[in-house]
């Protein structure tokens, strides 16, 4: 009897804003391009722009597509006692940081997958990624266990290379302060 096998894939109500965005780019350079006469170097620029969104919108139907087999002995194409290294990097959409989106990226046996905090299941996937680190004795980046703790998940499965110490200086004098917290490297 064979390990049971989870599809993780990505909903529709994740990707519905890519495929507005690639049509409304596609429509507003495209309906300039059909509709209006243009001089050479609008047209070719007009032009890019139509391929550029379309070329979105062909990526976007290939994520929605996507489906990652998870089992008990793999990822995808990466068998878990492969894994060589997780990365769990976060991009913010904001100044502020306040939104934005995780992407994980696994590597191994010479292959890579990359996914992206919209994957249903991503949180639980990241976790077994720490765990599956730690058992094969694979250090985390420190951004990676800081975003790892920002998911509440320990780091390499409570194991392997802790998240660096952090310092909290206060300065300041008059009802006015700064405060100020650091890792050993010096870094806020």
């Amino acid at each position: 009897m064979s390990a049971p096998t989870t599809v993780l894939a990505y909903p529709a109500g994740a990707v519905v804003r890519d495929y507005l965005r690639a049509g409304a780019g596609m429509a507003l350079a495209g309906i300039p391009l059909l509709a209006v006469p243009t001089i050479p170097v609008f047209t070719w620029l007009l032009a890019a722009a139509v391929v550029v969104f379309a070329v979105y919108g062909v990526r976007t139907v290939g994520r929605h597509l996507t489906r990652i087999e998870v089992s008990e002995r793999a990822i995808g194409p990466i068998a878990w006692q492969e894994l060589t290294e997780v990365r769990l990097t976060y991009y913010p959409s904001r100044r502020d940081r306040t939104d934005g989106w995780m992407q994980m990226t696994l590597s191994g046996g010479g292959r890579r997958l990359s996914v992206d905090s919209r994957l249903a299941g991503f949180d639980a996937l990241a976790a077994r990624a720490s765990a599956m680190a730690a058992a094969n004795g694979r250090p985390l980046d420190a951004a990676t266990v800081d975003n790892l703790a920002a998911l509440g998940i320990a780091a390499n499965g409570g194991a392997g290379t802790p998240a660096p110490a952090r310092h909290r200086n206060v300065v300041g004098g008059e009802g006015i302060s700064l405060v100020v917290e650091t890792d050993d490297r010096g870094r806020a």
